[in-house]
């Protein structure tokens, strides 16, 4: 069983779309669907089951996740780079992240997750993604903060042999319209 977080947004569905082309169907769709069209990016797609993030997170933090998962392949987090509220971004993308970490290294589960180019801050530093410079990088909003502090986190803990992070640039694609002004550039300009 593959667990895809976020997957009704945008990357996530994406991945989840991949995985259905290449024959895998044994997923579980994990999202917190509110009253924004994202749901819209589930049609379609192929999984066996839906769980809400708050549902989810209750269930692997008292072992009673049903699914006997492989891989976990964490997409879900609040991107939104000029988000305001601190307390949620940390508790969202650090603290979540954190647990699912947690539980994947205590079930034997390959980790894959979303970091972000908002980590390299205004790139004074450069692109270096080398473990051992990522205490210079500054970053420029609270959203890059939270997601670097999880890098961080992972590289202090040495779990970076462990895990898998991806630092997305830019993307876009049609399955982001839900994320009204915080669309990607290049959708804009196909507008």
């Amino acid at each position: 069983m593959i667990v895809v977080t976020g997957g009704a947004v945008f990357i996530g569905s994406t991945i989840i779309r991949w995985l259905n082309n290449i024959g895998e169907e044994e997923i579980v769709d994990v999202d917190h669907l509110d009253f924004s069209e994202k749901w819209r990016n589930m049609v379609g797609s192929k999984f066996v089951d839906y769980l809400d993030r708050g549902n989810f997170l209750d269930k692997i933090q008292n072992n009673t996740l049903k699914y006997d998962v492989k891989i976990c392949i964490h997409m879900g987090a609040c991107s939104r780079t000029i988000e305001k509220d601190a307390k949620f971004l940390m508790e969202n993308n650090f603290k979540c992240s954190q647990t699912l970490a947690k539980w994947a290294l205590k079930n034997n589960i390959r980790f894959i997750y979303a970091s972000s180019a908002a980590t390299f801050g205004d790139s004074s530093n450069g692109f270096n993604d080398d473990e051992n410079e990522l205490d210079y990088l500054r970053t420029l909003n609270m959203y890059g903060y939270s997601k670097h502090m999880f890098d961080l986190w992972v590289i202090r803990k040495v779990y970076f042999s462990e895990f898998v992070g991806l630092k997305f640039f830019n993307v876009f694609r049609p399955n982001e319209y839900h994320k009204g002004d915080m669309r990607g550039v290049v959708l804009k300009g196909c507008e």
